[in-house]
């Protein structure tokens, strides 16, 4: 009984002594596994400096050889040009030249008088050039020891677009005077070859040769895409900065690339370049991982063998652990999209409504007011189109943050949808401290944004309602501000409006000549009227232009300046320019049929019949309906036409230009007037602008814009008209300045066809 006790006692004491022993084992294994890893692990950082520190030395040798080389060069080209003088530059731009020619690196050499004038060179289309305000002249003109070597930062060349450096020394007479430079320009190839010769062999290497501004110079691999980049910024640079010393060794993650890597650093003359030579941590250690997985792995057999239950055991709990994490985690998350935009995390407009309602609340108890803000990008729709939708939503991403950081925690920023945010300013004393915030918002997103090395301007419309005054539940303001914003897109966008009640009416009567102009075609309410057009010389009747007039069945008539604006907006100036042109057309046919020989009809185009309707179909189809012939017809352009995508247009107008129809401008001298344009589009006419010639007699100004465009297009070759001639002195002193036609009320105002034909015969009488 006693023995069963003692053995039973020594198995007990014997099975704590195997457990302690084991688990010392393993604690013992694993503190001499961790000594022999980290071990290794310093070893074979410390050999990746090493070997990266020897290839920074070899391309400091190879680099500042090559620089010492080219002082060497300007300092044979110093002393020759001391001895020379200036009396002789072509001689000592060829002495230049033979001595360059062993530098296929140097694109230039060049020497200057104390002006900065250049006097010989290798180059000589440049001799004679000023160079005084160049930053490579006035670096050395500055400095206080001319005995140095001067290098400028990486600079893009003009007008070749070739990063190049300058190395440039001083001219100092005999005596210590300034003399002037002699410089070499330096083609960064050069340094794509010697960091190339030295760069390790591992896939994840990299050579950097960086200005002391931060600017990389060159880099392999990928030289063209890093060339220019700054990383000033970065902690290489500046780590190797603040050291001081010639050589130094960092481990942080690179700016070009964002991997970890390690870097050996390296200034090279005397301050002037760096040099980074960098390995990836991941693949320097790739062979140490290996090792400690392996030895890992026979370790963690035993601790496996002797704590697999616990091991079990920890794995269920985290198990469920993980399980209630993820449930709770799914909950937050389908609780945050519901009231979240998924693109920038802003509130969406069911939380912004909810915190409106909250606002109000507090507003009708303080007695304060309420504002909302409604606003969307301008020209958002040309980003999308033109960089794509992934990019249009790194702008989104973009805007929303700094929203969220120009307004105060009280406020709500919410995106409403597509390109449009909601912002909610609570306790709003104030309108004029509502038109501070919207001025802020609109300062803050006129700051350029860089998106993947895109830089994009943003602008935007922001329409404004205050609560109580301009409704007092949500939907009425949303409607409201809906109508602000769009009135401060019309006024020209990236600008804010206040709400106000005219703008509903204003509204409203867009929306009624939309909806009445999708019947006026079909209901034949469109007519017709034609002012005549007269030859200055002869005083004879050339031709008509036609105007459009609307009879509407309730407004009467409605001027062209009303409806002409809603039609572009919904798209049915298509349409009704292909009537007009059919109209006008038929009804020259119709003059010429009843005798009235010798006219030319003049239509208007919108830029929309050139984007959206097929011109040159609707062209060929009216001229083939009324037989007319094509020299019958002008088509008169604006210049806003001309100058949206050209090349499009310019197709279109070559075929117009075929069929044999004239070309006007019109409305010359208010636009983008351009000799250009005027040279590719081959127009026969300029219709000057009734705003230069209704004062031409009284305006010295008008008077002299006048007579340049006459005489420009005399030496043109184009013919001129000038339209709104109002009195009989204007209409003297146009023919005095040589104007070929001339329009307007003095003449004769817009009239119906028949009315046209009588004043035709009359005047032909």
């Amino acid at each position: 009984m006693a023995g069963t006790a003692e053995k039973a006692k020594a198995d007990t004491w014997f099975g704590r002594r195997a457990w302690l022993l084991a688990v010392g084992l393993v604690l013992a294994q694993s503190a001499l596994l961790a000594w022999d890893l980290e071990s290794d692990y310093r070893s074979t950082l410390e050999t990746e400096y090493a070997r990266l520190g020897d290839a920074a030395r070899i391309a400091d040798e190879n680099i500042s050889g090559s620089l010492r080389a080219i002082d060497l060069l300007l300092r044979d080209v110093g002393e020759e040009y001391a001895q020379r003088g200036t009396a002789a530059p072509v001689a000592m731009s060829e002495f230049m030249a033979t001595r360059a020619r062993g530098f296929p690196e140097v694109r230039t050499v060049m020497v200057t008088n104390p002006e900065g004038i250049i006097t010989a060179t290798t180059r000589p289309e440049i001799r004679g050039w000023d160079i005084h305000d160049r930053s490579y002249f006035t670096q050395v003109r500055s400095a206080a020891n001319w005995e140095r070597t001067f290098f400028t930062p990486l600079t893009l060349a003009k007008p070749t677009n070739v990063y190049v450096i300058f190395v440039t020394r001083a001219l100092p007479t005999h005596d210590g005077q300034w003399a002037g430079i002699v410089s070499a320009t330096l083609e960064i190839k050069m340094f794509d070859a010697l960091l190339a010769s030295i760069r390790p062999d591992d896939a994840s290497s990299a050579v950097a040769f960086v200005g002391k501004d931060g600017r990389i110079i060159s880099r392999v691999p990928d030289p063209e895409r890093f060339v220019g980049l700054d990383i000033s910024k970065g902690p290489h640079f500046q780590q190797h900065v603040t050291t001081g010393q010639k050589s130094s060794f960092y481990r942080s993650i690179t700016r070009t690339d964002g991997v970890e890597k390690i870097s050996a650093a390296r200034t090279v003359a005397d301050g002037a370049f760096a040099l980074f030579v960098s390995k990836s941590v991941a693949e320097v250690l790739a062979s140490w991982r290996h090792q400690a997985i392996d030895l890992g792995i026979g370790s963690l057999a035993l601790s496996i063998a002797l704590l697999s239950f616990t091991g079990l055991a920890i794995r269920h709990h985290r198990r469920e652990a993980c399980a209630r994490a993820l449930a709770e985690t799914a909950q937050e998350r389908i609780e945050f999209l519901a009231y979240h935009d998924t693109l920038t995390g802003l509130p969406n407009r069911v939380l912004a409504e909810d915190r409106m309602k909250v606002a109000m609340a507090y507003a009708d108890r303080s007695k304060f007011q309420l504002a909302l803000l409604l606003f969307d990008l301008d020209n958002f729709k040309t980003i999308n189109d033109t960089f794509g939708h992934q990019f249009g939503d790194e702008v989104l991403k973009g805007v929303a943050n700094r929203l969220v950081g120009c307004m105060r925690d009280s406020d709500t920023v919410s995106r409403y949808g597509g390109d449009k945010f909601l912002v909610v300013i609570a306790d709003a004393r104030c309108p004029d401290a509502v038109s501070c915030v919207a001025e802020k918002i609109l300062q803050v997103l006129a700051e350029p944004l860089d998106i993947e090395d895109h830089i994009v301007s943003i602008s935007a419309s922001i329409g404004i309602a205050v609560y109580p005054e301009d409704g007092r539940d949500f939907e009425t303001l949303l409607r409201k501000v809906d109508t602000a914003m769009y009135q401060a897109k019309e006024v020209g966008r990236n600008t804010c409006r206040f709400f106000d009640q005219g703008m509903t009416s204003g509204a409203e009567e867009h929306l009624r000549l939309r909806h009445s102009l999708l019947r006026a075609l079909e209901y034949h309410e469109f007519v017709l009227h034609y002012q005549p057009l007269i030859n200055l010389a002869s005083g004879d009747v050339i031709g008509a232009e036609a105007l459009i007039r609307w009879k509407h069945p309730e407004l009467g008539v409605v001027p062209p300046g009303r409806f002409i604006p809603v039609a572009e907006d919904n798209g049915l100036i298509v349409p009704i320019g292909e009537w007009v042109l059919h109209e006008a057309c038929q009804q020259l046919a119709n003059w010429q049929k009843d005798g009235l020989s010798g006219l030319v009809v003049a239509v208007n185009l919108s830029a929309l019949q050139f984007k959206r309707g097929n011109l040159e179909a609707s062209v060929v189809a009216a001229l083939d309906h009324a037989g007319l012939d094509p020299a019958c017809l002008e088509l008169e352009l604006t210049e806003s036409i001309l100058i949206k995508d050209v090349d499009t247009v310019l197709a279109t107008v070559k075929r117009l230009k075929a069929l044999g129809l004239r070309l006007s401008i019109d409305d010359f001298g208010t636009g983008y007037s351009s000799l250009a344009y005027l040279k590719r589009f081959k127009v026969d006419k300029l219709k000057i602008d009734q705003s230069f010639v209704r004062d031409l007699i009284l305006d010295p100004e008008d008077a002299t814009i006048v007579r340049t465009i006459i005489q420009m297009a005399r030496s043109l070759n184009l013919r001129t008209i000038a339209e709104g001639v109002e009195n009989e002195a204007t209409l003297h002193h146009l023919r005095g300045l040589h104007c070929d036609e001339a329009q307007g009320y003095h003449i004769a105002r817009p009239m119906p066809a028949d009315a046209f034909a009588e004043f035709v015969v009359h005047i032909r009488r």
